[in-house]
């Protein structure tokens, strides 16, 4: 059973407060445990519920995970979508459009740092639900980067790599936003607002791009 047919809906407007809160905190419990260490019992402690409400409402635990899914990814793009991040009508340079898609990806993940958290440690382990995020997910955004990616390596401003190794260059940095007692005991200081964490994310997507970006050959 997916969100649509949790909530009443496939968008996070279509879903009422409470709908919401109980849909937040399962992110928030799937993403600080992990789906195998996040029981049934320990999911309706934390949404404030009887340990009957996730058969009755979701079918089951991964029911309520599916639902979980849908609805952070559709709130993550409602409220930060990407719609502009990837003009079709060529108004920016390569570079700058992989400047913008990065300099995105990591501000949204400061924004969402469960949703980001979920999708790895979900990567981690071959699953069902690592094939649902990968197909519907993660598989369509790297389809969409590539003629970009490609465009950009052969004009010689990006290595010559494999795209998973670029991939994971960009990916792997999420780390600062999504892991706080790492980011704490490195220095980051504690509580950041979020104007600090955005400001973060922007410097965080220059240093990398500084790294993957290669000067145009003479």
């Amino acid at each position: 059973m997916r969100v649509a047919e949790a909530v009443g809906g496939g968008q996070p407007g279509s879903a009422d407060r409470s709908d919401e809160a109980v849909l937040r905190r399962g992110l928030a419990a799937f993403a600080e445990l992990g789906y195998a260490h996040t029981t049934v019992r320990e999911l309706a402690r934390r949404i404030g519920v009887n340990h009957n409400f996730m058969g009755d409402r979701f079918g089951s635990k991964l029911g309520f995970w599916y639902a979980v899914v849908d609805f952070a990814v559709s709130e993550a793009e409602l409220s930060y979508g990407d719609d502009a991040v990837l003009p079709a009508d060529g108004s920016l340079p390569d570079e700058e459009l992989l400047r913008e898609v990065v300099r995105h990806f990591y501000r949204t993940a400061a924004h969402h740092p469960h949703l980001h958290r979920l999708f790895a440690e979900e990567a981690a382990h071959e699953s069902e639900r690592l094939a649902y995020l990968f197909e519907k997910y993660i598989d369509p955004s790297v389809r969409r980067l590539r003629p970009l990616l490609t465009r950009l390596s052969r004009a010689g401003r990006l290595p010559r790599a494999s795209q998973h190794v670029l991939f994971f260059a960009v990916i792997g940095p999420t780390l600062g936003m999504t892991h706080a007692p790492l980011a704490r005991r490195l220095g980051r200081p504690d509580d950041p607002s979020i104007t600090d964490l955005e400001r973060y994310a922007d410097r965080l997507a220059d240093v990398v791009l500084a790294g993957l970006l290669t000067e145009p050959p003479a």
